[in-house]
């Protein structure tokens, strides 16, 4: 191990949604957690107490519930959360204190958790470390309200200037933090999603589905495109069978609306709710290929998100639908010739249907997909990570 490492060190990790730990919101901190414990320190994960855990999901020793910031937000309207920051610092600052923690973690992209971290490490004097998974810049897309979002791009302004180190998924969503902030460069280091390798694999046995699209019905999935896409495909290839697993009912128009129900009408589109992550790996190895769909808004080039990964450790082809030009997803498709990417639904319609039906290409991007994959390890990204030489005692604020 590094020599600035050599000391075991406690690591606290502020992380929403922690519990229960197979929610897909908590396997980048459920990453960090398990690699700390790979290094030989010790770690104790915080989440907001949501008042709703099922009984059954209760934490294990190395994970504590408190009531914070998020905790109130989820029963109270503003300000009233936020006039409590003083008492929920408090409480995380104890459990800190109690933890003699070495250093803090926590993430985005809500904020506010993020923001009480800083606090307590400011309060007990030790590194502030902030994962940045999604830049407000992209989450306002989906969040209304110009002054709220105003105000979130200052408070993630305020955390990344006062971190140790920011990680960033991608390079693009790295430079834009650095240039949205005023951030000297060095200060954010790409860590990028992966999966957990232990977990997502190829597995034999008959395929259900031609496709699999993970996720749940969100705007910057761009539906109408994506529908559109489908819609071809069915008309291209009738007998394509494919499953969107993670659907919850959206606002749609009429049109979008009646272009889902023909596709499920005619047995080309299964629906299947939102499942437990522990669950994902078998039904992706029901598939041929996964399908991702981002927006063509320019703010989403700069994304790659984790179920991308967890397509490619399975061996799964990426068919992808985005915008024209450059950006992250497009440039991991096409450099590492792991499926295609299309900015046309017609097109993209297409190419799925050339792709399907070439058995030997199949088994080539498949092949390239796992030797991707064995890139993208995250505990392996996560213990890098940890690996920081901001993470060394020497380069540690000193207690008092």
């Amino acid at each position: 191990m590094d020599g600035g490492h050599s000391k075991s060190m406690n690591i606290l990790v502020a992380w929403p949604h922690f519990v229960p730990r197979d929610h897909a919101g908590a396997v980048r901190g459920a990453a960090f957690a398990d690699a700390v414990v790979s290094l030989g320190w010790k770690t104790l994960v915080v989440t907001p107490e949501d008042g709703c855990t099922d009984e059954r999901a209760s934490p294990p020793e190395s994970v504590q519930t408190l009531r914070l910031y998020d905790s109130y937000a989820k029963r109270y309207p503003p300000p009233f959360p936020a006039l409590l920051l003083p008492l929920t610092v408090a409480r995380l600052s104890l459990v800190a204190s109690r933890q003699r923690s070495d250093a803090i973690i926590s993430s985005s992209p809500g904020l506010f958790l993020a923001l009480e971290a800083l606090l307590v490490s400011k309060l007990v004097r030790v590194a502030f470390f902030l994962d940045i998974r999604d830049a407000w810049k992209l989450e306002e897309r989906t969040h209304a309200g110009y002054l709220r979002n105003r105000f979130k791009r200052r408070v993630e302004g305020f955390l990344c200037r006062h971190a140790a180190r920011v990680w960033a998924v991608t390079d693009s969503l790295a430079r834009m933090l650095v240039d949205d902030h005023h951030l000297p460069p060095g200060k954010v280091s790409v860590v990028p999603n992966g999966a957990d390798l232990s977990r997502f694999r190829p597995r034999s046995g008959a395929k259900t589905f031609d496709l699999i699209f993970l996720g749940v019905p969100s705007v910057y999935r761009d539906l109408p495109r994506l529908f559109g896409a489908l819609w071809c495909l069915a008309r291209r290839r009738p007998s394509v069978r494919i499953v969107w697993v993670g659907w919850r009912p959206p606002d749609l128009t009429r049109m979008d609306q009646s272009v889902l129900e023909a596709l499920v009408s005619r047995g080309v589109l299964e629906l299947l709710p939102p499942v437990a992550h522990q669950g994902v790996p078998g039904l992706l190895n029901q598939a041929r290929a996964g399908v991702v769909s981002l927006s063509h808004e320019d703010v989403f080039r700069a994304a790659v998100g984790a179920k991308t990964y967890e397509y490619l450790a399975c061996g799964l082809p990426l068919f992808c639908l985005g915008p024209r030009g450059q950006s992250e997803l497009r440039r991991l498709v096409e450099s590492e010739n792991v499926g295609f990417f299309s900015s046309d639904p017609d097109d993209f319609s297409l190419q799925v249907n050339h792709v399907l039906s070439d058995g030997a290409l199949m088994d080539a991007l498949s092949r390239n997909c796992l030797r991707v994959a064995a890139q993208y390890d995250r505990l392996e990204i996560a213990k890098r990570a940890l690996l920081d030489p901001a993470f060394s005692p020497r380069n540690r604020p000193n207690r008092r």
